[in-house]
């Protein structure tokens, strides 16, 4: 009998989306420069104030900063972060038809 498990590990996974990676998908799939402008200004340069005691802080710029991906809980996150994961599938399968990915096999060691 054949088996195989695998786990996919997506603690934190919004904060590991590459941008420029997920710029390229979004040019391959036909989004302008600037809907991308755009998506930049909703995710990137968002104003956000926080909860502190029930009282709202002062409005403030969510800025990308030193952040590599995704904000949690910014609304078009998972959408983005589901396209990213898209693509790379899609690129995995790519990989393994065209015999550049090979898979792991059991030891005979056992």
């Amino acid at each position: 009998m054949e088996c195989a498990c695998f786990k996919a590990d997506f603690q934190k996974a919004f904060d590991n989306v590459s941008w420029p990676f997920l710029r390229r998908i979004l040019q391959w799939l036909g989004f302008s420069d600037k809907w991308w402008a755009w998506l930049e200004q909703c995710v990137c340069n968002a104003e956000i104030a926080v909860l502190v005691n029930d009282t709202p802080t002062s409005w403030f710029k969510a800025r990308k900063g030193l952040r590599q991906g995704l904000r949690q809980g910014e609304p078009l996150s998972p959408h983005l972060f589901l396209l990213a994961v898209d693509c790379l599938a899609r690129l995995t399968a790519t990989a393994k038809s065209n015999n550049l990915l090979h898979g792991i096999g059991p030891s005979n060691d056992c």
